[in-house]
């Protein structure tokens, strides 16, 4: 059985959370932020060493600005209480972050966040914020470009804003929806990808150990042949 190191999460569904039980959509982000903090719990306890969640898109600046704000609360009290709490249960936090749109103050509590010592880490939990894919590829190219250094995969991946995670073994997305939304398209070659219907306030760690037991059942042939 081949160990898991790192799992991918498209965490969709929070707004329809709340639009089914007639609440605003505050309430929903709010509780895909709790849900985070359980699905940490528990990749400690598996064992897991790498988690990335998506959180913000470089899209989701299109959404009413009422809720872009809920968004950025949430983000603001999680960061405090990652540095409060989150880190010493081994947690460290790193940012898959495009600057283009944030203030300073955010930039900066980002870097600040990013150098909190965590000893020993458990769980690298990486947070796509302000993050689009397709971006990250020509930021990558145009950084090659300005070192001057050869242009090859593993150059490229070194460069990277998801660098030094590993490329995703799982990536799940809740929500119904079957797309990758501009979610790590270089990263997820070879990854196994799981569709749950559940919106992601829903989502299990019944939901979690399922897919895990489908991807041990899974063959991974990378492009190669097992026989």
């Amino acid at each position: 059985m081949s160990k898991i190191n790192h799992i991918a999460i498209i965490m969709d569904g929070n707004a329809r959370w709340s639009k089914a039980r007639f609440l605003p959509v505050f309430n929903g982000h709010f509780e895909g932020f709790k849900k985070l903090q359980e699905m940490v719990n528990i990749f400690t306890e598996k064992n897991i060493p790498y988690l990335s969640v998506y959180a913000f898109s470089t899209e989701n600046w299109k959404r009413p600005k009422e809720e872009i704000e809920g968004i950025f609360k949430i983000f603001y009290d999680g960061i405090e209480k990652y540095i409060e709490d989150w880190s010493k249960k081994g947690v460290k936090l790193k940012f898959f972050t495009l600057k283009e749109n944030l203030s300073n103050d955010i930039l900066k509590l980002i870097e600040t966040s990013e150098k909190v010592e965590v000893n020993p880490v458990k769980v690298n939990l990486g947070v796509a914020f302000n993050y689009g894919s397709r971006k990250e590829i020509l930021y990558t190219a145009n950084k090659i470009k300005s070192l001057n250094i050869e242009f090859n995969e593993e150059n490229f991946s070194k460069l990277l804003l998801t660098y030094p995670f590993p490329e995703p073994d799982i990536l799940i997305r809740t929500g119904g929806e079957k797309r990758i939304s501009n979610f790590f398209l270089w990263q997820i070659a070879y990854t196994e990808l799981f569709f749950v219907d559940k919106l992601w306030p829903d989502f299990t760690k019944d939901d979690l150990d399922n897919i895990i037991a489908e991807f041990h059942k899974r063959q991974r042939r990378f492009g190669g042949r097992n026989s």
